[in-house]
C-alpha cells in the first residue's frame, strides 16, 4: 500500500553562509538523542565552508545558519560535518 511521506522527509534542512549562499542541504534527518543525523548534499558554497567543519568542537551559529524544513532558522545549535554526514543538536 502506498503511504504519503511526511513533509520533514521531503524537504531538506538548509545550511547557509551568513550572507545566504547555500552550503548544503541536509536530507533524511533521523534523531539519535540528543543529536539529529542527516545526509549532506553539498551546495555552491560547500568548498568555501570546509574550514568551518575542520574544528572538532563543531560549528556554532554565526558562522553559518541552519534552517528547518518549515523555513524557520534555528537560533542555537552545534553542528558537525564529516564527509557526507552531518549531525547537530
Amino acid at each position: 500500500m502506498w503511504r504519503r511521506r511526511r513533509r520533514a522527509e521531503e524537504a531538506p534542512w538548509l545550511l547557509r553562509t551568513r550572507d545566504g549562499r547555500l552550503v548544503a542541504e541536509l536530507h533524511d534527518p533521523s534523531p539519535d538523542w540528543p543529536w539529529t543525523n542527516a545526509r549532506v548534499r553539498p551546495g555552491p558554497a560547500w568548498e568555501e565552508a570546509q574550514p568551518l567543519f575542520a574544528d572538532d568542537d563543531g560549528v556554532l551559529p554565526g558562522a553559518v545558519t541552519l534552517t528547518d524544513p518549515d523555513g524557520q532558522q534555528v537560533a542555537d545549535f552545534l553542528l558537525h560535518v564529516d564527509g557526507d554526514t552531518a549531525w547537530w543538536r
